[in-house]
């Protein structure tokens, strides 16, 4: 077997396969970036290893697709800027790394970290109006100082959207109202700069989205699901599913002794319907095939390197208690026009009195109480690729 085959890895690992919702949700995410609303805050979830990070990554070629002409008459402008929520260590969760983040990525003038801020996006500007800063002096000014540096430099750059990544992080706070806290100070933010906020997350995500009304009505969600299989139509419901391995077992026919598409039943029980998942089960596999001898990638290797049983169940798991989520959004219309006085108070569906019931306790701010989403039968072709 060439060395050349495993000088660099398949294309499968490397190149964007397209998923069943990701046109539905890039188009949405572009639509809200149009849109002169009230909305400033948009949260974009799913399971982990659906493909929100792709989603994240096109996303912001078309922020800058979309802010070209204006940067071109504006160079002082920035199309987006970015940062990935840092969990919090030992220590609480502090603001001061995100603000210093999303700083750097609208080229706000930090003396020594210029090249960084013109790797961030595509074109930096040569002048700015901005005072410039040493990193020294950000990490030894005062949250409030730095927040209020943050909104000038929102305000002069003006970017179509700020994208929080990893945004479930915000959640691992101490308590319920530190994090009504938290959701507060984003759209504190995004109203005084006018500024869309997206936040890219898991399912956790969902504790932010219904903790108050002025969230509520300044807020979009974008469900970002996985494959879902459905026991009464497994053939069909497996289909969508086929297409995305049969991606996989071309670029890897060559160093596979195994057919994937025959273990297709097997291949999505071991990812949880996931894309992301999937991969990174394949590029383990691929790994062991780099071992001496060339060995193929077989059932056996498949058999080594799944996920452990109690790592699948944990996501599983979280993602039916998500979906369960979305399902219950969907469920409360007739409930809705009860309480609004169109429909009589014995109107309520089953399972609309079973919601009712349910959610008669007073839950905390930051508890949820999650319910079902089936997902959309629109078909894509997962072999239509798009650069990585």
């Amino acid at each position: 077997m060439s060395k050349e085959l495993f000088s660099n890895p398949p294309a499968c690992f490397t190149t964007t396969i397209a998923h069943l919702c990701f046109d539905d949700a890039l188009d949405r995410l572009r639509e809200l970036v149009r849109m002169k609303t009230s909305t400033r805050i948009v949260i974009v979830t799913g399971p982990t290893g659906a493909g929100k990070t792709t989603l994240r990554k096109q996303f912001a070629q078309e922020l800058e697709a979309i802010a070209a002409q204006e940067i071109e008459s504006n160079p002082e402008m920035v199309a987006f800027g970015s940062t990935s929520v840092k969990a919090p260590g030992p220590t609480a969760f502090s603001w001061k790394d995100t603000y210093i983040q999303l700083l750097i990525s609208l080229q706000h003038p930090f003396a020594e970290h210029r090249a960084m801020a013109q790797g961030t996006n595509s074109q930096a500007p040569r002048t700015t109006a901005l005072k410039t800063m040493s990193p020294e002096a950000a990490q030894r000014s005062p949250n409030d100082r730095l927040f209020r540096i943050l909104q000038r430099t929102i305000t002069h750059r003006q970017p179509k959207a700020l994208i929080f990544d990893e945004a479930h992080h915000l959640l691992r706070v101490a308590s319920s109202q530190t994090l009504v806290n938290q959701l507060e100070h984003i759209k504190y933010i995004a109203d005084e700069t006018n500024t869309l906020f997206v936040l890219f997350g898991t399912y956790e995500l969902i504790k932010l989205m219904d903790l108050s009304s002025a969230l509520i009505r300044r807020r979009e969600v974008v469900h970002f699901s996985r494959y879902v299989y459905d026991a009464k139509d497994p053939a069909q419901s497996l289909e969508p599913f086929a297409k995305v391995v049969a991606v996989f077992a071309a670029d890897l026919d060559e160093i596979c002794s195994v057919s994937l598409l025959e273990e297709v039943p097997y291949l999505y029980q071991g990812s949880v319907g996931c894309i992301g998942v999937l991969r990174d089960w394949l590029f383990r596999a691929w790994c062991r095939t780099k071992s001496p001898g060339g060995r193929k990638i077989t059932k056996s290797v498949l058999e080594q390197t799944i996920l452990a049983a109690s790592d699948r169940l944990e996501l599983i798991t979280e993602t039916l208690d998500g979906e369960k989520y979305f399902t219950n959004r969907s469920l409360c219309e007739t409930d809705y026009l009860t309480r609004l006085g169109f429909l009589p108070a014995d109107s309520s569906s089953p399972s609309d009195e079973q919601h009712h019931a349910s959610s008669k306790r007073k839950r905390k701010p930051g508890e949820r109480n999650p319910h079902h989403d089936p997902v959309g039968t629109k078909h894509l072709d997962p072999t239509a690729r798009r650069a990585a």
